[in-house]
């Protein structure tokens, strides 16, 4: 029994903070704008202090690298992005691709005035077009203020020194963070793939690091200094990995899984950055939403592919957590123009082969 869209959501796990790139917003401020910073601003809930002190005990109030995990293999479930807008009262609309669709679509869309529900699950077909507003208000200057839809990426992680099977929520508005995410995760899962692991076996990092990206300024295209967002696999765990792939001989078989060399802990992170305030005219990114309302039902992004399961002629798939029978399988398809082994008996008579050969 179950009740659509209740029921048969997501799966999921709390949310108990989130990361932010912005300054805090300063109420007693009539002149406050937004400003970049280039540490990640950590803003967890009232409730789970627990959680915030022992993210200050390891990374301090201005982190500019964090541990973090994947929970799902699947990129769709850890991050997505799509063009956002809000109004007082949370999310009034989603939009981006849509599978069998061109251009850009309303995937949810609430009428600002009534909240009704206009568009759902991409449905009615109703076009996006970012250079439309949404909606319109009425400043204290009695002046109309056009509200546009904006890039949004959200990108949910595991951070394991909180000791918690929780989410933090990572949010960029900057294009250049959602595209550098997006080909980071995507890069990082097919490495994994190919050594037979998924995504959460991996220890990733995120990092802010300068750098220069294209932006306009006055309508003139201009080079800004941006704090972007990176995703890197932790050093020592890539270090043990290089070291691996440098000890195996051609047609040779992996360690057994315990022969693995053993991974150092993580030292402790520090900041590489000391704090200097604000950085300028910068425009991005605009301050979040405090609140958001869950839209009924918001249509899932597409699911990127994920490397396809070794199989053996006779139908008995290779075994990913051994990681010799992987690295052999593959070197087998490489040197058969990509023609499977007929079983794992096969695989192992044809390694035994390219050994004797060899001596």
């Amino acid at each position: 029994m179950s009740i659509p869209g209740l029921t048969d959501r997501s799966k999921s796990f709390k949310e108990i903070g989130r990361l932010r790139k912005g300054a805090a917003k300063d109420p007693t401020n009539s002149h406050w704008s937004p400003s970049d910073l280039k540490y990640f601003r950590p803003d967890f809930r009232p409730d789970e202090q627990v959680a915030a002190q022992r993210f200050y005990s390891v990374y301090g109030n201005q982190p500019t690298r964090i541990n973090i995990r994947m929970a799902f293999p699947e990129i769709s479930r850890c991050w997505d992005a799509f063009f956002t807008c809000y109004n007082t009262t949370g999310m009034l609309g989603q939009a981006g691709g849509v599978p069998g669709r061109e251009g850009l679509w309303w995937i949810y869309l609430r009428d600002n005035k009534t909240g009704q529900v206009v568009v759902k699950d991409a449905l009615p077909e109703l076009p996006f077009d970012p250079a439309v507003p949404v909606y319109s208000y009425k400043n204290k200057k009695d002046e109309d203020v056009a509200v546009f839809a904006r890039w949004e990426g959200k990108l949910k992680v595991l951070i394991p020194e909180l000791q918690l099977v929780n989410y933090v929520t990572l949010i960029s508005h900057a294009w250049y963070d959602i595209a550098r995410i997006s080909e980071q995760l995507d890069g990082i899962a097919e490495i994994a793939g190919r050594i037979g692991l998924s995504l959460p076996l991996v220890p990733l990092v995120l990092t802010r690091r300068l750098e220069s990206v294209p932006g306009t300024i006055g309508g003139k295209k201009v080079k800004q200094e941006k704090w972007v967002i990176n995703i890197d696999i932790r050093e020592d765990w890539a270090a043990a990995q290089f070291s691996l792939l440098d000890s195996i001989q051609p047609g040779a078989l992996l360690p057994a899984p315990q022969e693995f060399p053993a991974l150092p802990h993580g030292a402790p992170i520090e900041d590489e950055w000391e704090d200097e305030g604000d950085v300028g005219d910068i425009e991005e990114p605009e301050p979040e939403p405090e609140a958001e309302s869950i839209p009924e039902t918001v249509a899932e992004p597409l699911v990127l592919a994920m490397p396809k399961v070794m199989e053996y002629r006779d139908g008995k798939n290779v075994n990913p957590s051994d990681r010799r029978e992987v690295a052999s399988f593959e070197n087998y398809v490489g040197s058969h123009n990509g023609t499977p082994p007929a079983s794992r008996e096969a695989l192992r008579a044809a390694v035994l082969a390219a050994g004797t050969q060899a001596n």
